[in-house]
């Protein structure tokens, strides 16, 4: 079953600002950028936020909503720095370590309706790098997926589909119960 509703990008209807993803989790940031971009399209409007934990990473390690602003300024980084970053905080807690993308959705109705989701999706990180890089995910490089043994950035197209099926699915499921 389709769910009958057109998306349109922030572009499309000539949105520019950014939200400033200044939250504690990514709950709280895909709230924030959902009524603020409602606030300025005035119509329903869903976002999507993800934050990172790695179980072998101490408290201040630990990624959450900076995945790539790993540093004091929260600048973003570069793929390159981002995965020799990950790398060395992997090695000095040996070499490997479980992993969990946390994902928020939220989608604003209007000014009275809002709703969001979590989806947990399961990872294994090493500090082995593969020689193929996914651009602007470099954690592919050092992510493995257990189901086939392989890092996420050499799976094909069809094990990359499989792979996202279940958030695809919570994903759908959450709009069509408020869309629908």
């Amino acid at each position: 079953m389709e769910i009958p509703v057109d998306v349109v990008s922030l572009k499309e209807l000539g949105i520019e600002s950014k939200v400033k993803e200044d939250g504690k989790n990514p709950l709280e940031i895909s709230i924030k950028k959902a009524k603020q971009y409602y606030e300025e399209a005035k119509i329903p409007t869903f976002s999507i936020d993800a934050g990172l934990y790695i179980d072998k990473f101490s408290e201040d390690k630990q990624p959450g909503v900076y995945v790539r602003r790993i540093y004091d300024d929260r600048e973003e980084v570069s793929d390159e720095e981002m995965l020799d970053y990950y790398i060395k905080e992997l090695e000095k807690c040996g070499g490997e370590s479980k992993g969990c993308w946390k994902i928020s959705l939220t989608l604003v109705l209007n000014e009275k309706e809002i709703q969001s989701t979590i989806f947990e999706r399961e990872t294994y990180f090493t500090s082995k790098k593969c020689k193929e890089i996914s651009c602007s995910e470099p954690l592919n490089s050092i992510q493995i997926d257990k189901k086939t043994n392989k890092y996420l950035a050499q799976q094909t197209a069809e094990e990359k589909k499989h792979a996202q099926h279940n958030l695809s699915n919570h994903i759908y499921e959450f709009m069509k119960k408020n869309l629908v």
